[in-house]
């Protein structure tokens, strides 16, 4: 068992109160030097994650939501529908694998040369090139004269291939 799979649901329940409308934490008890007042809310924010600690131990919010609900750690990753990591309402959860969770992804990654997600100049220097991965694997989608062409072809495809995710706004 990982250590932070130690941390029990009558400890989590001990501890903390979560309100699954809102997705927020807060303390139960008072807990004296540990920054842990009761009534206040927990956590502290870490790359769009919201982290708890309880005995030492970091937890992701979203992680404890489930556990919080489900009485049982999820087996998968827990991913946010709308995208957005500190969103820690229940209905705003599900258990994803990686490669769903990574469907997340709406914008390009710092070094894409394109500036649009899945689109990636040709290797001869005319015309960009859309390309999708599906379960790990990629797909080409075909090439186009300029990058926001190219661009629609991935959107299309990824209305088809990963259609919890639509395109950004």
């Amino acid at each position: 068992m990982a250590k932070r799979d130690s941390l029990t649901h009558a400890r989590l329940l001990e501890l903390l109160v979560y309100n699954q409308t809102t997705g927020i934490f807060t303390w139960r008890i008072t807990r004296k030097g540990r920054g842990c007042v009761a009534g206040r809310e927990a956590g502290t924010t870490s790359r769009g994650y919201l982290i708890i600690t309880i005995d030492y131990v970091r937890h992701r919010a979203n992680r404890l939501a489930w556990f919080y609900v489900h009485g049982a750690w999820p087996e998968a990753e827990i991913d946010h529908r709308d995208t957005i990591r500190h969103h820690n309402w229940i209905d705003n959860l599900r258990p994803a694998t990686s490669g769903e969770n990574k469907q997340n992804l709406v914008g390009p990654k710092s070094n894409n040369k394109s500036g649009y997600l899945g689109v990636y100049p040709h290797s001869n220097g005319k015309g960009w090139c859309a390309q999708i991965k599906v379960d790990g694997t990629p797909i080409y989608l075909g090439i186009r004269d300029n990058p926001e062409d190219a661009s629609a072809l991935y959107w299309a495809a990824k209305a088809t291939h990963h259609p919890f995710h639509g395109a950004p706004s």
